[in-house]
Parts: structure tokens; sequence; C-alpha cells
């Protein structure tokens, strides 16, 4: 599940810290269609609080890719990203509205 979790480019190291929540279904296009209800367990949200130590004499790049913030009847998808002294705090929420969702809402839920 970390695989390649830190790797090296030149001088520059590149943490995937989006793997450390697990990440998501990566959806190919053949599957992006659907004829049938989406059924789900239940409804249900998730939230990781991320803390990353950032080792003296280097710079966090990127922080803006982590920003994010969206929401339809389906559901919601936020995080946001930023460097408080030498540590790097990632705050990931994570929502599904309902157990069931309609054929026609299929393509919100992937968003």
């Amino acid at each position: 599940m970390l695989n390649n979790l830190v790797k090296k480019a030149g001088s520059n190291f590149i943490l995937e810290a989006g793997k450390l929540t697990g990440g998501f279904i990566k959806l190919e296009e053949e599957n992006r269609q659907r004829t049938i209800d989406v059924y789900m367990l239940s409804a249900r949200s998730f939230r990781y609080i991320i803390n990353i130590s950032v080792p003296k004499g280097y710079v966090v790049k990127g922080l803006d890719e982590f920003n994010i913030d969206k929401k339809n009847k389906t559901g919601a998808f936020s995080s946001t990203a930023k460097v408080n002294g030498d540590v790097l705090k990632i705050d990931i929420n994570r929502s599904y509205a309902h157990n069931t969702e309609k054929v026609v809402d299929w393509p919100l839920l992937t968003e």
C-alpha cells in the first residue's frame, strides 16, 4: 500500500502523502458508466489528520495541490495543507451522504 511513498527526484524528495489515507479507487474509463444504482453499507464520513515533520534544510512545495473543496448532493471531499513551524499538517475530510445513490447521480459520486 505504501510502496514508493517517498521518491527521490534529483536533490529533491517527493512524498506522496495522499497514499497515507489509503487513496481512492481509480476508475478506468470502462468503469465510469453504470446501469444500476450504487449500494453502500451506510452513509459515512472519514477524517484524516496527518502531521509530518519536515527535516531541517528542507522546504515543502506543492501545498496548493492539497487545497481542495468539493461538495454535491452525494457527498463531499475537502483537504487542506499548511506548514506550521517544521510540521506539515494535512487535514482530509471525505463523506458519503447516503447508502444508496441513483444511477443518474453516479457521475456526481465519482467527482
